[in-house]
């Protein structure tokens, strides 16, 4: 999807008036209705003035003195744009003995090439626009001195839009990049299924994020945030509404396979909307909207860590471990002395140590990663701080309460592993679900017999929490089994061996109870999967086999070609062979009895359905549309992490759709990279740290350059990390600007 030049129309024209007016007008006083201003770039190029003869609106060029018709009823911009690309005289297309060059690389350890270059002012805009919304930087960038020095040193040639007219092209861009989104979702996509969550800013506004994803005809997962919209409140009927508003605005209204929320009730009562909006129209949910409702698997395991951090001895250890950090922390003096109890202890860790967010279970478990890595330190710093005892109410950190963290850390290790798989949204995850989910049930299962009390009585809290959500087979949307039988590599045995290892055979009363409902799920798994399999078929016809192993045939076939109506007796034969052929003519069965292919972690299922797809027309459909649906709703929270930048304290006054154009235009720009890894990041500016300190202690005057780079490089990396936790940046931040002036004041 290439974007275009930023251009306005008259049907474009109120609506954007209206929001820019929303972006400069003071809302504490009255709003007066002003003269229209000229909106069009190419008025940069002319004279307007009103003609003495005939009273029409001109424009005198300011170059060759040409003289254009600019009246608004009848001439518009039409006729400065025409002439303005053809006018000899003006000063950026002057003919010149000598082209302009421009050296475009093509790549790291490649050759770049030479090629000719021509200013344009139009594509220098665009360009520009592109920098305020990928960078997320103020309107007011093109008004500041700064910048505009920077600009006329670099190209003379650009004239800089104002602030108004910069944000006329940003909106124009995105809805100009939104009809090219909505153009490819409506011939490049089958079915589609959307994430959303909400949010309050702090303008104290509602807003709700909206998420598609799907995978196109090259077999290419896609993700792309649809809107950020304000909502009147969090009831469910509201969200709701809101969702089907997005979805009919996009035109995808038709084509929802499944919605995935985390468990508030209130997305229970949308989802019932939802369906019940669904259902007024024929043919638009699969099977009446059986696997619409997917909840979200990283909440659920999140609920279900909780559980188990609430058994007493595990919790007084966090406590206490966390109090010892956050006292540390808390003071740039206390944390050098703490750093200089390391290096006496000849103790260097790669770990960060940071505090974590209580109701956050993963930046717990990262705490406790660090924190255990240094108890030695931690011990020599209780004696060398007096105060370290006396200011931390629940205590210090005992001998059994490192012993409990270690244990702790290695249980969560489990669930924060499996949590980041689940949450990828670069990748098909759908799959990998019942792999996770069967891993942790037979993980708490082992820790229930433990002969450690409190470790079997953690388990025992974990497991009610587990059973609730993912006990009872029905209680999950089956679309994580069929998409276990949709993977090449592990098909309908697969499903059945696990079924037999998380439900094991036993010879008592209530083994035989157990024994009977695994053999209930094997058979309800698989009967399902052949109805949405036929339902496949009805939907996207043609002479296709279906599931029953019968072979669909035209009518005409049907008629007995008997002269007195009775059926003829070769063509009765003939029927009653196809019918006794083996399943594996037939494309399901062919399929399921096929042998699994071999491979690993790189094994890409996305190209081997691709490749596949003229073996298994219908089962390649299924797959393309299971194999897209999220299994969390970590890429609609993380629109979150982008909206609190964009409308931040210094930008709350922006208008809710200014902010969904700068946010939407912004994740259409991105291309798919790898996401952030929040340990990596944390390292890193350790690492920048210890480099901050090294120079001081190396040079007792350093040069005011190398200190202010030195400054600058660790405020950018914290900038663009930081906001990219989503959880305790604002604490974070404080914490860590104390750190770096009492660096300052410590180095000069």
């Amino acid at each position: 999807m290439e974007s275009q030049t930023p251009q306005l129309t008259d049907e474009n024209a109120d609506i954007i008036d209206d929001v820019v007016d929303d972006e400069i007008k003071d809302a504490s006083k009255p709003i007066k209705r002003k003269k229209m201003e000229k909106r069009s770039v190419y008025w940069q190029h002319f004279e307007d003035f009103v003609d003495d003869f005939d009273k029409r609106r001109k424009a005198k060029c300011i170059y060759c003195g040409k003289i254009i018709r600019a009246d608004n009823a009848t001439n518009g911009t039409t006729g400065l744009v025409a002439h303005y690309k053809s006018c000899k005289k003006k000063p950026h297309e002057v003919a010149t003995n000598q082209n302009h060059l421009q050296y475009q690389p093509l790549g790291p350890g490649q050759k770049g090439t030479l090629s000719n270059w021509q200013f344009d002012q139009l594509k220098a805009i665009e360009a520009l626009c592109r920098f305020i919304i990928m960078d997320e930087l103020p309107f007011r960038l093109v008004e500041k001195p700064g910048f505009r020095y920077f600009i006329s040193v670099i190209c003379p040639m650009f004239v800089i839009p104002s602030r108004k007219t910069i944000t006329k092209d940003i909106f124009v861009m995105y809805l100009n990049e939104k009809l090219l989104l909505k153009t490819f979702l409506q011939n490049h996509s089958q079915r589609v299924s959307v994430t959303t969550d909400t949010w309050t800013s702090i303008q104290k506004i509602n807003y709700m994020s909206l998420t598609v994803h799907f995978i196109d005809d090259e077999w290419i997962l896609r993700k792309k945030v649809l809107s950020f919209c304000p909502i009147s409140s969090h009831k469910g009927v509201e969200l709701g509404k809101g969702i089907f508003k997005c979805l009919k605005d996009w035109g995808i209204d038709k084509k929802v396979f499944t919605v995935t929320v985390d468990n508030a009730s209130s997305n229970k009562v949308a989802l019932k909307y939802l369906q019940e909006r669904f259902d007024d129209n024929e043919n638009v949910s699969i099977l009446g909207g059986k696997y619409l409702h997917m909840r979200c698997i990283a909440h659920i395991l999140n609920l279900v860590v909780q559980d188990g951090l609430k058994a007493k001895r595990e919790s007084m250890a966090i406590t206490r471990i966390r109090g010892a950090v956050k006292f540390i922390r808390s003071s740039p003096a206390r944390f050098q002395k703490f750093t200089n109890c390391a290096q006496l202890e000849n103790l260097e860790s790669n770990k960060m140590l940071w505090l974590d967010v209580p109701t956050r279970w993963n930046s717990t478990y990262l705490m406790l990663e660090a924190a255990t890595s240094l108890k030695k330190v931690f011990q020599a710093y209780e004696n060398e701080e007096n105060s370290f005892k006396s200011e931390l109410d629940d205590g210090v950190p005992n001998r059994h309460d490192w012993d409990r963290a270690t244990l702790l850390l290695k249980f969560l290790s489990h669930f924060y592993n499996r949590t980041l798989k689940i949450s990828g949204s670069l990748y098909v995850t759908t799959n990998l679900v019942f792999k996770e989910i069967g891993a942790i049930s037979m993980l708490l299962t082992t820790w229930l017999n433990s002969d450690d009390f409190e470790l079997s009585e953690m388990a025992k809290q974990m497991k009610e929490k587990y059973d609730l959500y993912w006990g009872p087979v029905h209680k999950m949307n089956w679309i994580i089994y069929y998409a276990v039988i949709l993977d090449p590599r592990r098909k309908w045995a697969y499903m059945e061996f696990s079924f037999d290892k998380m439900y094991p055979s036993l010879s008592t009363p209530m083994g035989q109870v157990v024994n009977l409902m695994r053999g209930e799920m094997k058979q309800g798994v698989l009967q399902d999967f052949k109805e949405l399999f036929d339902e496949y078929v009805r939907i996207h016809g043609g002479a296709v086999r279906s599931s029953s192993g019968q072979i669909a045939i035209n009518e005409s076939s049907l008629q007995s070609s008997s002269r007195d109506g009775l059926c003829d007796l070769d063509d009765e034969f003939e029927k009653s062979k196809k019918g006794k052929d083996k399943k594996e003519r037939y494309e399901l069965a062919k399929y399921l009895n096929e042998d699994c292919e071999h491979g690993g972690p790189d094994f890409d299922i996305l190209k081997w359905w691709k490749i596949e797809a003229h073996r298994f027309p219908i089962l390649s459909k299924m797959a393309r549309d299971i194999l897209a649906v999220p299994v969390s709703i970590v890429a609609s929270e993380s629109a979150f992490s982008t909206g609190g930048r964009i409308l931040d304290a210094f930008r709350s006054s922006l208008s809710p759709r200014i902010a969904r154009a700068l946010l939407c235009t912004q994740d259409w720009f991105r291309s798919n990279s790898k996401p952030v890894s929040v340990e990596e990041d944390l390292y890193e500016l350790d690492r920048l740290d210890k480099e901050l300190v090294a120079l001081g202690a190396d040079s007792s005057v350093l040069d005011s350059q190398t200190f202010g780079l030195v400054i600058w490089s660790i405020w950018s990396y914290f900038v663009s990390f930081a906001t990219d936790l989503h959880f305790a940046s604002i604490k974070f931040a404080v914490v860590f600007l104390v750190f770096m002036f009492d660096m300052c004041k410590h180095i000069l």
